[in-house]
């Protein structure tokens, strides 16, 4: 790595002085808004394989008389792994390096360098700039919608498969397949999943009898009920059977797309994500994590409290030392329940709520929880940790920037 320690181009302040802040546009927080949704009106969204990413960031850029660093206050709009748009009160030239200040989901500083790849009039002074980093980043660290969920698909239908992924695929997911349901009961317990999208009529074992399955067996994620049969008692048998949710065939892309936006959460970061030493560990234990719920859910089909606090124990132990408090605060809360004698059935709930929590566990070195390496339709594959780009926030190397700015 190249050292900028005495380049102040390169160089941002460890700290942000909020009185030094330069406004480059008058709009309010209500007009910004209006602007950043006209544009994704007009255009229809955005640029695929972007993510919406609404947050005030800092732009620093190098005095001329002193070599100073000034900041900029910008209005960001959309993040992906090679990019970010932003709008700013002034206009830059193609190629010039600039960096950026941005806020990840676990509200630390994430400091990213580049090069503008464009710079468009918006209206009046503003301009929308699109930064190419100079490194690929980890987008989901920014914003939930670049988190990749993790689908099980189980359906015979060819047809309805192809078309579901296809969709899934559109709206970062990532799917597994399960062409009945015992292998998607299978695999729905040998893996972690946000969602399994669950047919009802099947070979094999159909879609019900797969529910009940799961759910006797103490499986916790949610289940997506998807059929054909629409009529009121056919949606109130499958939520007593134990789904979460009812998807009617033939269902359109919204009609997906709003069970999946309703399945985004934030991803839950170790407050000590940015602390090289410990890594490995956090790793580690995001790798782990599946099996380890796994040995919890057991415990809890058997209605077994003296293991569920056995286990739930030693995740309040590990969750706490990997910097993840709030699970290992509800661990607490859990395991003090069943120390003062309450069943299974008592703390279920509480139960349910920290397993599904934890499958929101992220580290930006191991990524996510592992899926399945390749989709299957024949049996279950061993998990596989899920490989992503991390942000390194290592500054351009490119000389001063060509740059004018003209103020609101």
């Amino acid at each position: 790595m190249t050292d900028h320690t005495t380049d102040p181009l390169h160089t941002i302040p460890t700290k942000l002085d909020t009185t030094k802040l330069i406004r480059t546009f008058k709009l309010q927080a209500r007009r910004m808004k209006g602007l950043l949704d006209k544009l994704d009106a007009i255009e229809n969204g955005m640029p695929t394989g972007t993510f919406a990413y609404r947050k005030t960031a800092v732009l620093y850029i190098p005095n001329a008389t002193d070599n100073q660093q000034n900041a900029y206050l910008v209005a960001t709009r959309y993040v992906s792994e090679n990019e970010i748009a932003f709008l700013f009160g002034g206009f830059f030239h193609a190629n010039t390096s600039i960096m950026l200040r941005l806020t990840t989901l676990f509200n630390a500083w994430e400091d990213v360098s580049g090069t503008v790849s464009s710079c468009r009039h918006i209206d009046g002074s503003i301009h929308e700039i699109v930064l190419r980093f100079e490194d690929p980043i980890d987008a989901s660290l920014l914003t939930a919608e670049a988190d990749s969920l993790r689908v099980l698909v189980v359906e015979d239908d060819p047809l309805f498969e192809r078309l579901t992924r296809a969709h899934l695929k559109a709206m970062n997911a990532q799917v597994d397949h399960a062409a009945n349901g015992q292998i998607g009961t299978d695999m729905a317990l040998q893996n972690v999943y946000d969602a399994v999208l669950m047919d009802m009529e099947m070979p094999v074992m159909n879609g019900l009898t797969a529910i009940r399955t799961l759910r006797e067996k103490g499986y916790a994620g949610t289940i997506i009920a998807v059929t054909g049969m629409t009529r009121p008692e056919k949606r109130e048998e499958c939520i007593v059977a134990g789904c979460d949710g009812f998807l009617g065939k033939p269902y359109t892309k919204d009609n997906l797309a709003s069970v999946i936006r309703s399945l985004r959460g934030e991803p839950i970061y170790s407050e000590f994500e940015g602390d090289p030493g410990m890594r490995d560990v956090i790793s580690i234990f995001v790798a782990d994590l599946p099996e380890r719920l796994r040995s919890l859910t057991t415990a809890i089909a058997r209605n077994d409290s003296k293991e569920s606090e056995t286990q739930i124990r030693a995740l309040k132990g590990s969750t706490g030392a990997c910097g993840f408090t709030a699970l290992s605060e509800l661990a607490t809360a859990i395991e003090n329940d069943l120390i003062d004698g309450a069943d299974i059935e008592t703390v279920r709930a509480k139960l349910m709520r920290f397993i599904r929590q934890c499958t929101r566990v992220r580290t930006r070195q191991a990524a996510a929880i592992p899926l399945t390496k390749s989709v299957v339709e024949t049996k279950p594959t061993d998990g596989a940790a899920v490989e992503q780009k991390k942000a390194t926030g290592e500054p351009a190397e490119n000389g001063a920037p060509n740059l004018k700015i003209r103020y609101a």
